[in-house]
């Protein structure tokens, strides 16, 4: 006989009986007989004719009761199958021929498959300490567990499952029977381990198939839960004890800490970098002024000056705009760092530590991704730690935000790579949050790195086939929106300070090129500065980082063929870390001559931080083309890198001090001068001699300091006058500064020099007699930064690929208004497309300044479905923008207009335009209202005459709705001159009023006034204006029923309703006419919202255009909310801060689930703009403004050949359906067009030279 099966049955009669039956069913050419060895079950075989059964009393183990097989079996060769497996037919015949075909073979095991004939995983490599590391620590698959050996017909591997294996007489001749000390498992294993030891081969063989119902055989062998139980005996066995515990200790920590332990095991590589900053005390740097910086910001943060600008101490006690220019964010987290109760010291060493550690893992967390391995993660990022670089910058520079920067060069490389493989929102808001953290960490670093970023990114563009542009242009416009705070003045601002300091004598870059000596082979090291030769500070690449660059390239040229992409991408970076090592050597000097703005750069050493950052990427291909040798050679690279270069990451000297010491005495005064001709305001000729006084100076006239109090961005005292006095304060003059005395601004200068050795540049003013006066200096708060960030989740949700649903069309419309610039049509009249193909003037009549707008987003690669997006987002940015200053300017004070812009912008009403009817020309005309008034109440006739103007050809329904606020509040102001101003907004809006006025005869307009927009079906309910909180994306319907919300909102009224009350109870209702006013506009446009104002509505011409009256909530809301802020100017200090507060959060608390979509559609323009999509948005409003020249409105659309005719069509004549042929006619301009064009044309020219007239006057 050839061949014994064997079946081992512990408790599964029916699984064995049935396993056998399919060796019987399979019929095997080969002579068998089948063994079954029962295990003591509790539910007993039978004899039979199939099997010959073996009975013991109890259970032996799987390896006792296969040895009893083997020991009465009459077959050369032993098949063992578990009593769950089912074979296939000519599954064993071939298992048999290819044993007997493979001399070397001592137990050969088939493919085993599960129920729905999926392979199952059923051979090991021998377990191993270093295998179980591999995949539970480092995540590398089929090293340790069980894999499938692939597609290969055969297939030499450690050992397989012992589920179904055949074991040849060679084996059993030379190893012998299966060891009887494992009761069950790892048997297989130790049995493969005895064949290797004897020579002989284990082969996996597909061919062979079985089905497999796994873990079936031994189910009832231990409860459920603590199965896994069963592998610790074997374990021991197989193992010992103690290499046992120590793969346990693996397995049980890879599966608890999962993506942790690589991380962990990295900051315990890099922990010698910075274990020395764990102690007490300091250490002396090049830049230290790292703890006054943070000392400075925590003044800030305690004023309520954020985002910081203005540090007190600077310039000798004077003041500078330090973080005006001076990236903020480390110091932002340093401040918040010692409100938590840390000594300044100890913020800057743990933000010191922080930069090593978040540095470490974002570039394993780029590493790791990049090339699917924890382990290439680890040494890369060890490598970007273990470098000479990232010593000088801590303990030898001190250079915090350049050191900090570094952190964030591998986390947008991350971002990028992740959101061009998968395009997720979420890594569009990691990358945008990542440029504005490098951009306010370090501008220099940005600047420099930023090409390097953007070229990864193409190549990933390219690679995925460009499908996720857009997103990466929005990630940077946020990137630049979340920045803009910080980015904004230094571009702009810069002219007010003086900058050529840190571009002149040392700082000249053309003293700080380094050799390539320097750079690839000195080990020098010193703790003095660069360009001065003895010094010996380090400025290297690094050895092993350039050596093992250098064998990156080498690699991808040889995998070039086998692995092309991955090479590509290798020699690419490659060539990035050639031309950055370029730019820091001398013969780079002709490009930073001719590209001025690198001088800002100072070093061109600091594109060492880009060369490493490249350098280490590149370590991770060397590793990822080594292949089988990238764990030895990952441990060479590491260890070799903390060998060459551990000594460096030590301070040169420790001071045992305090804060107490670090800021006061000498160590203070030095900080008080250091850099002190960086960022001295312009006005200052020179800096200070001398440290600042703690009195303001009195140049003429008598002055008596009676209080006096100095703050990080105000400085204020009560003064006894006795008589006109000169008196300059101990601060520097710079934009945003004002001078309050008894809460009225005053102007000042900043040129008086008297008794000075040279002019400073210090704030001076003049002050009446009085015998008491309170003097503020202040810096204007930024409170703008605030008002940005409170918008974001208004419009956060559409920073998304698509389009949500709307009830109007505006995508169409800006499509049209594309296809008029396309023509050369401007102004846009004709729509083409609209009224089902056959082309409306719509144009014409309806506003299209919004659309203008768009079309330059358009213009610059945008997508029409952006443009929306976009136009959206502005008007909701714009619109808070404009109401912040026109608040401010009203109520003179921050907080107040910060009230007042938060309820603007999150009113119910808002959100219902934006989000449910899509309404873009109201929803812009919200930015118009308050620039409007604020040109009013600053006289500036050009301005108010070119705003007035915007409304109309914006939104000409909401220029009705404006028109009484407007003409109240110029009456009020006295500003007579505003109504000439209307006539000349009328002229330059010519080119639309006058068609509007003298062309609508040829279009009908009673789809606009009557049927579902008849406005008496539309008038709303004081609950639904004051208290309702219902919301939905339904229609306005006849009576209470409306299916969205309207409502002016409960905070919106509710606040300047307890501005009213307090003034009542004050009785101070001659200073708050200003609030009454807009309190009374407010309750009457309520009002017209109402069905008591019905006979407003009848007797008042035009009123029916505006179709729904509760388009009115617009101005209760505009109204309302500028008259909220006045509540804030009733209270002082903390309880101010407090009431402002609190209104800010429960407002956007009460109406910010209001802004988000029905509906997102995930469409692009191609989607919207064909089939069944376009054909609906032809059909849209298909009766506004349709030519009544006798042709019907169509059901079908127009096959091209016929269009509507309209005045401006020439070339042809319309017939008596008014329609003209669409081939050979060409819209043009009317008489009246013509008109109206060119007097829109001159009262522009006017406006904007009148403009630049009074800008030149005031300069």
């Amino acid at each position: 006989m050839n061949l014994s099966i064997i079946i081992v049955n512990y408790n599964t009669k029916n699984l064995t009986l049935a396993c056998i039956g399919s060796v019987v069913k399979s019929k095997p050419k080969v002579s068998y007989e089948v063994i079954v060895v029962d295990n003591g079950s509790d539910e007993k075989l039978s004899n039979s004719k199939d099997y010959r059964l073996i009975e013991n009393k109890g259970n032996l183990g799987f390896a006792k009761a296969v040895n009893q097989g083997i020991k009465t079996a009459k077959g050369k060769h032993i098949l063992l199958l578990n009593s769950d497996t089912r074979v296939q037919k000519g599954s064993i015949d071939q298992l048999y021929e290819f044993a007997v075909s493979h001399p070397d073979a001592g137990m050969v095991g088939p493919r085993l498959t599960n129920k729905d004939g999926s392979t199952q995983s059923s051979a090991y490599h021998f377990p191993t300490l270093f295998g179980a590391i591999r995949e539970f620590w480092f995540d590398e698959k089929n090293v340790y567990e069980k894999y499938s050996p692939g597609e290969k017909i055969e297939v030499k591997v450690d050992a397989l499952v012992m589920a179904a294996v055949l074991i040849t007489p060679k084996a059993l001749e030379k190893v012998g029977l299966l060891d009887e000390k494992y009761f069950m498992y790892f048997e297989d294993l130790d049995y493969a381990r005895r064949l290797k030891k004897s020579g002989l081969k284990v082969y996996y063989y597909s061919k062979s198939i079985v089905d497999h119902i796994h873990g079936a055989s031994g189910k009832d062998l231990v409860e459920k839960g603590n199965q896994w139980r069963r592998l610790i005996p074997s374990s021991k066995i197989y193992h010992g004890v103690l290499m046992h515990s120590l793969i346990n200790f693996v397995l049980w920590s890879g599966q608890k800490l999962g993506g942790l332990i690589p991380i962990l095991l990295l900051i315990l590589l890099i922990v010698p970098t910075f274990y020395k900053l764990s102690q007490p005390g300091f250490f002396p740097m090049h830049d230290d002024l790292q703890a006054f910086r943070v000392y400075e910001m925590e003044k800030c943060f305690v004023d309520f000056q954020i985002p910081c600008r203005w540090v007190p101490d600077a310039g000798y006690q004077y003041g500078y705009p330090q973080f005006n220019y001076y990236p903020p964010l480390p110091y932002y987290i340093g401040a918040g760092l010692h409100r938590v109760g840390i000594q300044y010291i100890d913020t800057v060493k743990i933000l010191f530590i922080a930069g090593y550690i978040l540095s470490a893992i974002t570039m394993y967390m780029l590493a790791s991704t990049l090339f699917k391995s924890s382990w290439i993660g680890v040494v890369v990022g060890a490598l970007y730690t273990y470098i000479p670089y990232k010593a000088v910058e801590v303990y030898v520079r001190g250079a915090l935000s350049e050191f900090w920067a570094q952190i964030f060069f591998p986390l947008i490389f991350w971002t990028i790579y992740k959101l061009m493989r998968n395009g997720k929102m979420k890594y569009l808001l990691w990358l945008g949050v990542s440029i504005a953290f490098l951009a306010t960490t370090h501008v220099l670093m940005t600047v420099i790195f930023i090409p390097v970023a953007g070229i990864w990114a193409i190549y990933w563009l390219y690679r995925e086939k460009w499908k996720n542009f857009g997103k990466i242009i929005w990630s940077g416009i946020l990137g630049f929106s979340l920045s803009a705070f910080f980015i904004l003045p230094v571009i702009f601002e810069r002219k007010f300070a003086h900058v050529d300091s840190l571009l002149s004598g040392y700082f000249d870059y053309r003293q700080h090129f380094v050799s390539l000596y320097k750079l690839f082979i000195s080990r020098e090291w010193g703790y003095g500065s660069s360009g001065f030769p003895n010094e010996k500070l380090n400025l290297s690449l690094g050895i092993i980082q350039w050596v093992v660059g250098i064998g990156a390239v080498l690699l991808a040229l040889t995998k070039f063929k086998k692995d092309k992409r991955t090479s590509i991408l290798a020699l690419l970076l490659s060539g990035i870390t050639l031309g950055s090592i370029f730019m820091m050597h001398m013969k780079s000097s002709f490009i930073w001559a001719k590209l001025p703005f690198l001088w800002y750069m100072q070093f061109p050493w600091r594109f060492l931080a880009i060369s490493i950052f490249l350098l280490c990427l590149l370590t991770g291909f060397f590793i990822h083309f080594s292949g089988r040798f990238k764990y030895v050679l990952g441990i060479i690279i590491i260890v070799a890198s903390i060998a060459l270069n551990l000594l460096f990451f030590v301070p040169k000297d420790w001071l045992n001090i305090t804060d107490a010491e670090k800021f006061s005495g000498q160590s203070w005064e030095k900080q008080l001068t250091i850099s002190i001709f960086d960022y001295l305001p312009i006005y200052g000729v020179l800096p200070p001699w001398s440290k600042a006084p703690e009195l303001p100076e009195v140049l003429e006239g008598n002055v008596k300091f009676l209080e006096y109090k100095k703050g990080s961005d105000y400085q204020t005292g009560r003064l006894d006058v006795s008589k006109d006095s000169v008196v300059r304060l101990p601060l520097f003059d710079f934009p945003g500064m004002v001078v309050k005395v008894d809460g009225k601004v005053i102007p000042h200068i900043n040129n008086n020099c008297t008794n000075e050795r040279y002019c400073r540049g210090l704030i001076t003013f003049n002050i009446p007699q009085h015998m008491q006066r309170t003097i503020k200096f202040l810096v204007k708060h930024k409170f703008l930064l605030i008002v940005v960030l409170l918008t974001i989740p208004t419009f956060f949700r559409m920073l998304r690929p698509g389009i949500y649903s709307m009830q109007d069309y505006h995508a169409f419309r800006q499509y049209e208004f594309n296809q008029c610039v396309k023509a050369g049509q401007i102004p846009c009249r004709w729509a083409p497309d609209a009224g089902l193909g056959y082309g409306v003037p719509l144009f014409n009549f309806y506003g299209q300044f919004a659309y203008a707008i768009g079309e330059g987003y358009i213009l610059l690669g945008g997508q029409v479905i952006d443009s929306i997006k976009f136009l959206f987002i502005l008007s909701l940015l714009g619109s808070s923008v404009a109401m912040y200053f026109l608040a401010k300017h009203i109520w003179k004070d921050n907080l107040s207009a910060l009230v007042s812009t938060t309820l603007y912008l999150y009113a119910p009403y808002r959100a219902v335009n934006v989000w449910v009817r899509g309404a873009l020309p109201e929803a812009f005309s919200f930015i118009l209202f308050p620039l409007i008034l604020l040109a009013v109440e600053k006289k500036s006739l050009s301005w108010f005459s070119l705003l007035l103007s915007l409304l109309i050809i914006t939104h000409n329904l909401s220029l009705i709705m404006f028109l009484p606020i407007l003409g109240l509040w110029i009456i009020y102001r006295k500003y007579w001159k505003a109504f000439g101003g209307g006539v000349v907004s009328l002229l330059l809006s010519a080119f639309y009023v006058l068609p509007v006025i003298f062309e609508s005869k040829y279009v009908s307009l009673s789809n606009i006034v009557f049927g579902y927009f008849d406005y008496k079906a539309h008038f709303i309910s004081l609950y639904q204006i004051f208290i309702s909180r219902y919301w939905g994306y339904g229609g306005s319907t006849w009576g209470t029923g409306d299916e969205l919300s309207l409502s002016v909102g409960i905070l919106q009224w509710a606040v300047p309703l307890l501005a009213l009350i307090f003034i009542l109870i004050k009785r101070k209702i001659r200073e708050s006419t200003t609030f009454l006013i807009l309190v009374g506009t407010g309750l009457f446009y309520a009002f017209l919202t109402h069905s008591r104002s019905i006979f407003f509505w009848i007797h008042v011409p035009g009123m029916a255009y505006i179709q729904f009256p509760w388009r009115f909530l617009g101005m209760v809301t505009f109204s309302f909310t500028l008259a909220s802020g006045y509540l804030i100017g009733m209270f002082k200090n903390r309880m101010k801060i407090m009431i402002a507060v609190l209104t800010v959060l429960t407002a956007v608390i009460l109406s910010v689930s209001f802004f988000r979509e029905d509906k997102w559609l995930k469409i692009n323009d191609n989607d919207l703009f064909t089939g069944d999509e376009w054909t609906n948005q032809k059909t849209a409003s298909i009766g506004d403004y349709w030519p009544n020249f006798g042709h019907a409105i169509p059901k079908v659309p127009s096959d091209g050949t016929y269009i509507n005719y309209f005045p401006g069509w020439i070339g042809a004549t319309p017939d008596e359906n008014g329609l003209i042929p669409s081939e050979g006619v060409v819209f043009t301009d009317t008489p009246i067009r013509k008109v109206g064009n060119m007097v829109s044309l001159i009262a522009l020219i006017l406006v904007i030279a009148t403009i630049l007239k009074n800008k030149r006057k005031k300069v």
